[in-house]
Order: C-alpha cells, then sequence, then structure tokens
C-alpha cells in the first residue's frame, strides 16, 4: 500500500471515529428524550458507518495476509468492524431499560436497544485499542529508527571506507601520473640518444662508403702498390711535385673525354732529359686537379728494363678505374705480367684487359692486310714499270684486271681502319705498377 492510500484512509478513519462521537452523545440525547425518529435516523447513520468501517477493515486485514502492508490501525478496525455488525444484527430488536439520571428529578428509564449500546461499547473499545495500538507501532517505528540509524552509521562507514579507497586511487593515480611524467621524460631522452646514434650511424655508413670505395679501387688494382697524400719517389726530368685539389671529385666517363680533349699536354714533345714521360704524367694531373676532376698519377716497371714509364689514372664515376697515356691521350690498359698497351680516346671504349687484346687482335689482323696490299702494290708496280699495253689485248686486260682487285683491296682496308681503334706498340711486359692520390 502507498503512502498516499495510508494517507487517505487515515483520513476516513478519523472521520468515522468523530462521528461514532457525535452519534454517541446523538443516541444519548434520543434516549433522554424517547424520540424515536432520532433513533432512527441514528441506527441509519451507524449502519452505514460499520458498512464503511467494514469495508476498511477487510482492506486491511487483505493487505495483511499478504504482507504488503501490516498497518495496526487497519487490523484493528478488519477486526473490530465485523463483530460490530454481527452484535448489530444479533441484537436488532433486542432492548434494555436504562437509568437516566436527572437533576431535577428522580432517574427516568429509558428503552434503548442493546445492540446501540453493544455497539457503542465496542466503538469506545476501539478507540481505546487504537490508542494502544499507536504506541506499539510507535515503539516499531522507534525500533525501525534505530535500525535505520544502525545501517545509516553502516553507510557512514562504507562511506567513509569508499572515500578512502578513492583518497589511495587518488594517490595512486598521481603516483601513476608521475612515473608516466618520468617515462616521457624518458622517452624524450631515448629519442635524443637514438637521434645522436643515427646520425653517428649516418656518419659511419659514409666512412664505410668511403671506406667501400676505397676497397673497391684497391679490388681493381689488384696487386699494384697504392699511395695517398705522398709525394712519388719516380722522377720525371726532375723531381716530381703533385699538387691535390681537396675538393676534386671522380669524374664521369664524359667529362674525362671532355677534359682529355680541351687539355694541351699531349702537345708537349717527349724530349730526353728535358720532358719525359713521368713530366707528362705530373702535368696532366696537376691539371685535371686543378678543374676539379681526382686525378693520381701512375708509374710501372718492366721486366727487363731499369727505366720505368709514367702515366695517370682517374676513377670514373659511371666506368670504373682508368689510365690514361698523357703524351697521346689514348686509354693504357695495365695488368701485372701483360704488356702496357694503350687503345685510342673513344667514346665505345671498353676498360678491362680482356677488351684491349681483342681490339689488338683485331689491329694486327689490319696490320697484316694492310702489309699484303702494300707489298701487292709493289709487284703491280714493278709489273708495269717501263712497259706498254695495248688497249684491248689480252695483257691490257689482266693488268686492268689486276688494278681493279687492288682498288678494291683499299678500299675494303679503309673501311676496316675507320672500324678499329689505334692500338700502339706495346712498351712491355709490366713487372710493377704504383700509383699515387
Amino acid at each position: 500500500m502507498t503512502l498516499q492510500e495510508q494517507k487517505h484512509l487515515k483520513h476516513i478513519r478519523n472521520i468515522c471515529y468523530w462521528i461514532y462521537i457525535v452519534m454517541f452523545v446523538a443516541g444519548r440525547t434520543a434516549m433522554m428524550q424517547q424520540d424515536r425518529a432520532l433513533v432512527a435516523w441514528e441506527w441509519s447513520v451507524v449502519i452505514g458507518l460499520t458498512a464503511v468501517q467494514v469495508a476498511i477493515g477487510l482492506y486491511g486485514s487483505y493487505n495483511w495476509m499478504r504482507a504488503k502492508s501490516r498497518n495496526t490501525w487497519l487490523t484493528s478496525i478488519g477486526i473490530l468492524g465485523p463483530i460490530g455488525w454481527l452484535i448489530l444484527i444479533f441484537f436488532k430488536e433486542k432492548t434494555v431499560i436504562v437509568e437516566v439520571p436527572d437533576k431535577s428529578g428522580p432517574a427516568m428509564q429509558v428503552q434503548m436497544r442493546k445492540a446501540t449500546l453493544v455497539f457503542m461499547s465496542l466503538a469506545l473499545g476501539a478507540t481505546v485499542f487504537y490508542g494502544v495500538a499507536i504506541t506499539v507501532n510507535a515503539s516499531n517505528t522507534a525500533q525501525t529508527l534505530a535500525v535505520a540509524q544502525s545501517e545509516l552509521s553502516a553507510a557512514k562507514t562504507e562511506l567513509k571506507s569508499v572515500q578512502g579507497a578513492h583518497a589511495s586511487m587518488q594517490d595512486a593515480l598521481s603516483s601513476a601520473e608521475r612515473t608516466l611524467a618520468s617515462t616521457r621524460s624518458d622517452f624524450t631522452s631515448a629519442s635524443q640518444r637514438l637521434s645522436s646514434t643515427q646520425n653517428e650511424l649516418l656518419a659511419t655508413k659514409n666512412k664505410l662508403n668511403d671506406m667501400d670505395a676505397k676497397l673497391k679501387l684497391y679490388e681493381d688494382t689488384m696487386g699494384i702498390r697504392i699511395f695517398s697524400g705522398v709525394q712519388p719517389r719516380a722522377r720525371g726530368a726532375g723531381p716530381i711535385e703533385l699538387v691535390n685539389n681537396p675538393v676534386a671529385v671522380d669524374p664521369t666517363w664524359q667529362q674525362l673525354v671532355a677534359f682529355l680533349r680541351a687539355d694541351t699536354t699531349n702537345a708537349r714533345t717527349w724530349t730526353e732529359g728535358v720532358f719525359v714521360s713521368g713530366d707528362f704524367a705530373e702535368m696532366l694531373h696537376n691539371n685535371a686537379e686543378a678543374a676539379g676532376i681526382r686525378a693520381a698519377l701512375a708509374g710501372v716497371y718492366f721486366e727487363g728494363k731499369v727505366i720505368g714509364h709514367g702515366f695517370n689514372a682517374f676513377k670514373t664515376a659511371d666506368r670504373g678505374l682508368v689510365y690514361v697515356e698523357p703524351q697521346s691521350d689514348a686509354i693504357a690498359y695495365v695488368t701485372k705480367g701483360k704488356e702496357y698497351g694503350t687503345v685510342g680516346l673513344s667514346h665505345d671504349l671498353r676498360f678491362d684487359y680482356g677488351y684491349y687484346e681483342r681490339v689488338k687482335a683485331d689491329w694486327n689482323s689490319y696490320i697484316q692486310q694492310l702489309e699484303a696490299f702494300n707489298r701487292d702494290v709493289q709487284a703491280f708496280n714493278r709489273e708495269i714499270s717501263g712497259k706498254v699495253y695495248y688497249i684491248g689485248t689480252r695483257e691490257w686486260f689482266r693488268v686492268k684486271e689486276w688494278k681493279s682487285d687492288l682498288a678494291a683491296k683499299e678500299k675494303a682496308l679503309v673501311d676496316l681502319r675507320a672500324q678499329l681503334e689505334q692500338v700502339r706498340e706495346p712498351m712491355g711486359i709490366v713487372k710493377t705498377i704504383e700509383i699515387y692520390w
């Protein structure tokens, strides 16, 4: 039962008790005046109030059984209301003589219904019972309040515990935030160290690349003595002095060809004791360094010879190590145990020694064909020398055919020469090689 329902029923109960009190007074007056009409009206009202009280009592009893609301006053009405109703039915026609005291004279006798007296007595009893019930209910309420206060105290204790746990969590959170800040600081420091390490790694990588380039250079010049930053021990007509440019770089093959064609070192004349191979190599080296091209002076010694030969080396960015003969701007092919050979400058050159050997074989074949052609020309000239040939004769036709054959061979040799790179006479078998960067 809701609080609103209890409030409404309580108002109805109070109204019923006030009407009972009024009817009690009215009954006494009716009995004293022996007013039947008033007594009949009293009965009608009492019966109606009793019906209302019985309905309220039944509703209270229903809630008692359903354990929805154990309201004491509803229960008392639910018990006493039906009992009063049964008494009214039982004593409906019963009467009793009641003496009513009178100040003006002797007591008068009033005939009253027993039921009215019994019902009034029950109404008074119900009122007294309700007072007792209220007292008991107040005691129960006090107990309930004490339990509620105990529960409130427990709730406060639990709240304090929760607040303490919350404070602990706040402390833990603050500690975690400090740890996070420290971790972030450590991460920042680690990132800085990592950046520094990466820079160092990059520098180391650059050094390794430089070392790899030098190692590749040494691999390309296997079996060669390499020097860097020192003056060569070999001499030209006098001491050799190399001038290096610290900002010079390795050229491409096209840049090297363009430099060689523009340089005038090969225009000098070789003169014994004045300007020899070492002087040519020194001049080309210094001119290349001055032009920003990294260069080296190289020298070889031949088997069975005391005097060596000077030339130059360049490490091209796209074609690798290239040797150059400074007296002719030809490309030199140098390998220990093999002859020092050169091939005329061309854009289509290759720089492995096997290429030189193939070019040399083709060149030697051309030389042999050229020598054979020259012998044929000499024989033809001897044949026609001092002779006269008449047109249309057999000898005239023979000489004419021979001449045409020589002309065809000459054209073939000219075309072959155009396809060949010039191979100069080798200087000797290479014994040792030295390179000065």
